[in-house]
């Protein structure tokens, strides 16, 4: 009966401690910082660590703001608005890097020919995924 209050107390307290973190509130005032020198503040005032490419961080502008008593979140949407960075929180660790791009895929279609609209022997058109292309019958068709 001991073990099981103290494993459910234990639980408790571990689950509190999450949700704390994850709500942490920070007061920062800069006034053209490097976003870096915010991350340094915000990591200062909360559990929080951050994990970046120092290139791509050290070619952002610099950072005007006042948050008193406002979650990380805000503070990092703030600052990172319009950047083309974003972040994602994983347990304590905040990591920042660029907006992937989606890539879309063509599904392209014709055939390879001279100029007078006859088949070209030879003639390659690329396969997906491989840009040395590949040559596909006597018509040329892909």
């Amino acid at each position: 009966m001991k073990l099981t209050f103290f494993l459910l107390l234990v639980s408790f307290m571990q689950v509190s401690a999450t949700l704390h973190s994850q709500n942490a509130k920070v007061s920062i005032q800069v006034k053209e910082c490097l976003i870096e020198q915010v991350f340094e503040m915000i990591e200062q005032q909360s559990n929080y660590v951050f994990v970046y490419n120092h290139e791509q961080i050290s070619k952002m502008g610099r950072i005007t703001g006042n948050f008193k008593d406002v979650e990380v979140s805000q503070v990092l949407n703030a600052c990172l608005k319009g950047t083309g960075l974003y972040y994602e929180l994983v347990n304590n660790t905040i990591i920042v890097h660029f907006q992937q791009v989606e890539k879309k895929s063509v599904l392209l279609k014709g055939r390879v020919t001279d100029r007078d609209s006859v088949p070209l022997p030879g003639g390659n058109s690329p396969d997906e995924g491989d840009y040395r292309g590949d040559g596909h019958g006597c018509t040329r068709e892909f």
